[in-house]
């Protein structure tokens, strides 16, 4: 016969904190290209990474070429996708929507700039 342990909040180790960084929504649109797809838009970025949603479901894993843009500006860099989900579907709208989070794997320098929002204060 297994016995289970009861466990307290006090035994469990800390989890670590998912969000390591100020995320934003973009004031503007901020384009994106992640592999071959685009155009897709940035729902949520950050100086580390973004979230953006798309019709095909992407691995988690994968290492992709990324390129994002806004007005004139364009930056360019690699990505791996860290998280894949479904996001919408079903009802009333029948295609199904993924969305995926993206860790930059080189700092963008220039992120600060194309996406100044992320400097403002809240």
């Amino acid at each position: 016969m297994r016995r289970s342990r009861i466990t307290s909040d006090a035994d469990a180790e800390p989890r670590p904190e998912r969000q390591r960084a100020k995320r934003v929504r973009p004031k503007e649109p901020l384009g994106v290209r992640l592999g071959h797809i685009a155009p897709l838009e940035a729902l949520e970025v950050s100086a580390i990474g973004l979230l953006v949603e798309h019709a095909t479901a992407f691995r988690p894993g994968a290492v992709c070429d990324l390129e994002l843009w806004r007005s004139d500006q364009t930056v360019r860099l690699r990505g791996e996708v860290v998280r894949s989900f479904v996001a919408g579907g079903g009802g009333s709208d029948t295609r199904i929507r993924y969305r995926a989070a993206v860790q930059f794997l080189e700092p963008p320098q220039t992120i600060f700039t194309l996406v100044p929002e992320l400097s403002e204060e809240p």
